[in-house]
C-alpha cells in the first residue's frame, strides 16, 4: 500500500512538472504560451488553419492554381477535380488540406426540363403558353427560316374545332363505349413536332454555359391540352456538354501546368 501511495505522489509530481498550455486572453487567437515548471512562459504562434476558400467563378480557381504552381517554397503540386457538383482545387495534392472550391448548382430552367422529363404534365393552352414564356424565357429560338410569328404566337392563335359522335366498339373481346372526337387545329402556323430548348446548365457565374435540349411538343386535341417532353437522354447530354466546357476552359487556361481531372475527389 505504501509503495502504491508513493508511486501515485510521484506520478502527480511528474505531471505537475510537465509544460502546460496557457491561453492569452489579450492576445490574438493564434498566439499562446507554454508554462514550464520553473514558471517561465514560452510564447508561440499556432500554424495557420488550412485554406477552405469558396471561389466565386472559374477565374478564381485558375488564378489560385497558377499561384500555387509557382510556389517555390513547396514542392507539392496543385491538382483540380471538376464535375457537375463542384470544381475543387487542392493547392497541394500531397496533403490535400488547402482547398479552393467552386460549388455548382443547376439552373432553374434546366430543373424545369428535368421535371418535364421525369413527369410530363398536360397543360391547357393558356397555361402552356405562360409556361414557355416565363419558365423557359429566352430559351426557345426562332427556326432556321426566321419565322416571324414564332412558336408562342402560333400557339396563341390556335383554335380547336371538334365534332362529337357517340359510338361503341368491341376490341380484344372487351366491350368499350366512348365518344369519337373528330378534332382539328386551326391557326396561322404549324406546331413543330420537335423544338430545341436552349437552357443555361448552371446557375450563377457559369450561367453562360447553355446547350440545346431537343423536346417534343405533344398536342391532345380531344382535351385541348399541350405537353413539352424532352427526348430521352437530351437533358443528360446537355449537362455532359457543360461539364466538358468547364474541363476545356480549365485545361486551356492552365496549359498542362496543373493536372485537371473529371470526377469528385
Amino acid at each position: 500500500m505504501l509503495k502504491e501511495f508513493f508511486e501515485s505522489l510521484w506520478t502527480k509530481a511528474q505531471w505537475s512538472m510537465r509544460p502546460a498550455e496557457v491561453t492569452l486572453s489579450r492576445e490574438p487567437g493564434h498566439r499562446y504560451a507554454i508554462a514550464h515548471a520553473d514558471g517561465k512562459l514560452e510564447y508561440r504562434e499556432a500554424e495557420p488553419q488550412p485554406r477552405q476558400h469558396k471561389a466565386g467563378d472559374l477565374t478564381a480557381i485558375i488564378d489560385w492554381a497558377k499561384k500555387s504552381h509557382g510556389d517555390t517554397e513547396c514542392d507539392d503540386e496543385p491538382i483540380i477535380w471538376f464535375s457537375r457538383e463542384a470544381v475543387t482545387l487542392f493547392l497541394h495534392d500531397g496533403t490535400r488540406r488547402d482547398v479552393v472550391k467552386l460549388l455548382l448548382q443547376f439552373h432553374p430552367q434546366l430543373k424545369t426540363l428535368q421535371m418535364c422529363e421525369a413527369k410530363p404534365e398536360w397543360l391547357d393552352q393558356k397555361p402552356f403558353i405562360s409556361f414557355l414564356r416565363i419558365k423557359l424565357a429566352d430559351c426557345i429560338r426562332e427556326d432556321s427560316e426566321g419565322d416571324v410569328i414564332g412558336l408562342i404566337e402560333t400557339l396563341r392563335r390556335i383554335k380547336f374545332r371538334k365534332n362529337e359522335q357517340g359510338h361503341s366498339e368491341i376490341a380484344h373481346s372487351k366491350a368499350s363505349i366512348g365518344r369519337a372526337l373528330e378534332c382539328e387545329l386551326t391557326g396561322v402556323g404549324v406546331i413543330p413536332e420537335r423544338i430545341a430548348v436552349t437552357v443555361p446548365i448552371f446557375a450563377g457565374p457559369l450561367h453562360f454555359l447553355a446547350h440545346p435540349v431537343n423536346c417534343a411538343i405533344e398536342v391532345d386535341a380531344a382535351s385541348e391540352k399541350f405537353q413539352l417532353v424532352p427526348l430521352p437522354g437530351e437533358v443528360e447530354n446537355a449537362v455532359c456538354l457543360a461539364e466538358a466546357d468547364i474541363g476545356r476552359e480549365l485545361a486551356e487556361a492552365l496549359a498542362d501546368k496543373v493536372p485537371v481531372y473529371y470526377g469528385t475527389p
